[in-house]
């Protein structure tokens, strides 16, 4: 998917908040592997990130 068709992406409140119910689940979940975290993975670290960032524009969106 190209970035402009990303950045239109449309989605109700009902999707954006089970969208930001599954990526803080998924946080959730890393942290309990904290040990086992790759710092020196480059991409797990990039999803880490990208992960992080939609999850700050959800909130924004549903006032969170």
């Amino acid at each position: 998917m190209k970035r402009e068709q990303m950045d239109k992406l449309e989605l109700d409140t009902t999707e954006l908040l089970t969208l930001k119910d599954l990526i803080e689940s998924d946080m959730e979940q890393t942290s309990w592997r904290e040990g086992e975290t790759a710092y020196d993975d480059v991409s797990l670290m990039q999803y880490y990130l990208d992960r992080a960032k939609v999850l700050v524009k959800v909130k924004e969106l549903i006032n969170d």
